[in-house]
Order: structure tokens, then sequence, then C-alpha cells
């Protein structure tokens, strides 16, 4: 092979080199690659979503004052044991004055709270310094027809302190 073959075969080499990398090239075509530039999307305003629903989106199990099955009902709390302890029978009056308040053997107004629990007939009934407990504040799962069957049967956790339990027995009167 002579030098002029050589030459011949780097330049018919480099021709090809130079159209494929032509051919091949999306810009050398004028295509335009999705990948390029994604197309924008316009920003969608989130801030102030909750405007549209009550209580600013924040859903609440709470029972409102004119559904409160509690007011003006008095109960007797019969007997309870804490833990494995003796049962007692302390027969203190339960008041329902309100919505929100209590007392027992019409002493002085104490806080309660009756709410759904989501996802079950059952609602929760907290007792704020309900003393014949202890004075703390208690917590239990009632059924979701306990003031018309007039019953309260069920286990109070002590809010401040998880692992003290009392099973309660209360009864309607009025």
């Amino acid at each position: 092979m002579t030098k002029n073959d050589i030459k011949f075969m780097i330049l018919v080499a480099l021709v090809v080199i130079i159209s494929a990398l032509t051919l091949s090239s999306c810009n050398g075509l004028g295509y335009d690659s999705p990948y390029d530039d994604p197309p924008q999307e316009e920003p969608t305003d989130t801030s102030d979503w909750h405007d549209d629903y009550p209580n600013i989106g924040v859903l609440t199990t709470d029972i409102t004052p004119a559904t409160n099955p509690l007011v003006n009902t008095k109960w007797v709390l019969t007997e309870f044991r804490i833990g494995y302890g003796p049962i007692q029978h302390p027969n203190d009056t339960i008041t329902f004055l309100s919505s929100g308040t209590y007392n027992i053997n019409s002493g002085g107004a104490h806080h309660y709270t009756l709410s759904s629990i989501p996802s079950s007939t059952n609602k929760s009934l907290t007792f704020e310094y309900f003393w014949p407990f202890g004075g703390s504040h208690y917590s239990g799962n009632v059924g979701g027809t306990f003031v018309e069957d007039g019953q309260i049967i069920s286990n109070f956790t002590d809010l401040d302190n998880s692992t003290i339990e009392i099973q309660a027995y209360f009864t309607r009167i009025e």
C-alpha cells in the first residue's frame, strides 16, 4: 500500500465518522428531544387549602353541646377497683351540669370531655380532677348508647400515669 492509499483510507474514515456523528446528533437533524427541556407546569398554590373546610381543616371528634347526651343527667359511682386492689363502694353522685362540666356530690364544678372515637361506635369519656379515683385526670371508653342503657362499665386510665387502671361501674339515676 502506498502513502496515497493510506491517506485516502484515513480521509474516507474521517468522512464516515463525521457523517455518522452529524446524522446521529439530535441538533443536527433539528429534532427536539423530550429530555432536553421538560415542559414547565404552573405552580399550584396550596397555602389556603384549609379555608374551604370547617375548623380550618382540623378533624374534631368532640361532641357538640347540642348533641351531648350527658347534659343534665345524674349518675352514681357504685363501685370501682384500682388495679387488683379491693373493690370500693363510694356511692358518689356525679351530675353533668353542661357539655363540659360536672360535679361530685354537689361540690365544685370540674371539667370533663365526651368525644367520639374515630372508626368506632364507642365514645371516650375523660374526667379532670376526679377525686373518687385519686384526683387526677382519667379517661375511659364507653359504649355508644351508654346514656340510654343507664350504665357505664369501663376501665379508666390515669392520664398522668398510664400504668394505673381503674375498673368502674356507674349507674344512671336521672
